[in-house]
């Protein structure tokens, strides 16, 4: 039995720290190999290479990608990802659709999940879905949002407006008691809510995807 969850981008580690505050560690991995289930820091090219390339494992059971949908928009990061899934395995998809929460289904006894972050509709990426662990009220993340509105107006701007929610998320961490925090780390220091109501779809995704 071999399970894989192959992230988009370097910040894969946060979907991993999430994950292991609701799951045990996936059937047919130990705490010593459990890092084999957790696969990211590439663009999407590469990701999605590698995970049509994952299907030539032997004893694959479980596979899942989750891929930002940046501003290319969701309907086009699904369509190439089926598209390269038609031409490996050989089936129709057209059938398949993504909701909120993403996409499961099984093809020769392979249980195969899609998520294009952050919610499987709107354009975006994982700070997008991290911004959802935090409290919607919360006057750090508004003194954040704010100060980088402000700062897009200027003229040497060092960011550009594709950026703008990552500097926002990073900001917020900069501005706690202690600094900086890593995404996980917030996340056990409670800092982002692991359990907010808008984490629900993707955690039902995992648990809908893989075995535990």
């Amino acid at each position: 039995m071999k399970q894989y969850l192959l992230v988009e981008g370097k910040d894969y580690f946060a979907i991993g720290d999430l994950c292991k505050l609701h799951f045990p560690i996936p059937k047919g991995l130990t705490a010593k190999n459990q890092k084999e289930f957790l696969k990211g820091e590439k663009g999407f090219d590469d990701t999605v290479k590698d995970f049509i390339n994952a299907f030539d494992s032997p004893d694959l059971t479980n596979i899942g990608l989750i891929v930002d949908a940046d501003f290319k928009g969701v309907e086009k990061r699904l369509k190439f990802i089926l598209s390269a899934l038609s031409d490996k395995l050989k089936i129709d998809t057209s059938k398949v659709s993504l909701s909120n929460e993403g996409l499961t289904f099984e093809h020769n006894s392979i249980k195969i999940g899609i998520w294009i972050m952050p919610n499987n509709a709107d354009n975006g990426y994982l700070e997008h879905f991290i911004e959802n662990l935090i409290e919607q009220d919360d006057w750090v993340l508004n003194e954040a949002k704010g100060k980088v509105d402000d700062l897009l107006t200027k003229q040497d701007c060092r960011f550009t407006e594709i950026k703008k929610q990552k500097a926002v998320i990073y900001s917020w961490l900069a501005w706690q008691e202690s600094p900086g925090l890593p995404f996980g780390t917030a996340m056990k220091a409670k800092l982002l809510n692991a359990h907010a109501e808008a984490a629900q779809p993707f955690l039902n995704w995992i648990k809908n995807t893989f075995e535990f």
